[in-house]
């Protein structure tokens, strides 16, 4: 058995790190495991260990070189030969869809709205999938992937949850002084609602990440006489928490929130948006927001102290229990097994 994973990047999200952390895993245990990544882009936190095999595409390209990013990916597939090819997000299933010789194709869904602004592409680039028999893997529970808008059957395998590389000890003080925000700066993040709370709060900001609303969100903080920080994309968002941070993730919609879930390793009071992708982690109410006016009553009711916003140690072990990343590489590899196992007596039967 040889598997492939295919990302869009060595680094840019949660989805990228959390293949960098399974393959690597994967790998230690002497799998035939390579990591494909589409775009060029900086080295991750996560060092890959097993062997790179890069398409190279510049971010951004069109049509043509998207086309030539296609071939590049065929040419590079029939070297490695795999018998199972792991298409993680949009773009890898793009270039998986046309890869065409025989393969065992396994989608991984990060996102309850893929797809979003190129619909019909998704749903042309998904129906040949499915006719290629491809098995579905979603990172959580409430992710459900689809077809146009036919649910398809999938198996659930989270993602793994990274420790923090340097714990930084006691990062707040009761006080906050300064909001922060880590991610990608875009409209299911829903960062500008950041420049209203710093504006009404009188607090400082800092938004970690790059994204398409980076001048939007200059342009708004200039209109509101907020003095904003935008220190861009961090490899270890993490190294930059400060005593006296409050953390808010006021996304629309989220995948797995590996976000939120690499943030209790570092004690950080937290505000969430109150969608059902947070509350599948069943914390204490005060930590969820429903609208703007809750974010800015619960920052001026916890700003002389925030401890109240602290995750629970409880609750910390409840979620991270099962995130190990050994135990999530032995959930892929019994997966990945299994597939080759059906695939073995298939052929057989084919005999």
């Amino acid at each position: 058995m040889k598997a492939v994973f295919v990302t869009n990047s060595l680094t840019g999200g949660g989805a990228e790190r959390s293949v960098n952390m399974i393959v690597n895993e994967l790998y230690s245990r002497n799998m035939d495991v390579v990591l494909v990544p589409i775009n060029k882009s900086l080295n991750d936190l996560v060092e890959v260990l097993p062997p790179i095999v890069a398409v190279e595409r510049i971010l951004g390209d069109g049509v043509i070189n998207t086309i030539k990013s296609i071939i590049r990916f065929n040419t590079c597939l029939r070297r490695l030969n795999p018998t199972h090819l792991i298409l993680n997000c949009e773009l890898p299933e793009l270039l998986g869809a046309f890869y065409f010789r025989k393969v065992n194709l396994i989608c991984v869904e990060h996102s309850r709205i893929p797809w979003k602004k190129r619909t019909l592409l998704g749903t042309v680039v998904r129906t040949i999938l499915k006719l290629r028999l491809t098995k579905w893997v979603s990172v959580s529970p409430i992710i459900k992937p689809k077809i146009g808008r036919k649910l398809v059957n999938c198996t659930v395998i989270e993602n793994p949850v990274m420790k923090l590389t340097k714990k930084t000890g006691n990062i707040t003080k009761n006080e906050i002084r300064r909001i922060l925000f880590i991610g990608r700066l875009s409209d299911e993040k829903n960062p500008l609602i950041l420049v209203d709370l710093a504006r009404d709060t009188k607090l400082n900001i800092t938004l970690i990440g790059s994204g398409s609303l980076e001048y939007e969100l200059k342009n708004y903080a200039m209109l509101n006489s907020v003095d904003i920080k935008l220190p861009g994309y961090q490899v270890n968002p993490w190294q930059e928490i400060e005593s006296g941070d409050l953390l808010v993730i006021p996304s629309k919609s989220e995948g797995d929130c590996l976000v939120f879930l690499e943030s209790l390793h570092s004690d950080i009071p937290v505000l969430l948006s109150d969608i059902p992708d947070f509350r599948k982690f069943r914390l204490e109410d005060r930590n969820y927001c429903g609208n703007y006016h809750e974010y800015l009553d619960r920052v001026l009711q916890y700003q002389l102290n925030s401890s109240p916003l602290i995750i629970s140690k409880s609750h910390k072990d409840r979620i991270l229990k099962d995130r190990s990343i050994e135990n999530i590489a032995d959930k892929w590899a019994s997966y990945l097994f299994l597939s080759d196992d059906k695939i073995e007596s298939q052929t057989r039967k084919l005999r």
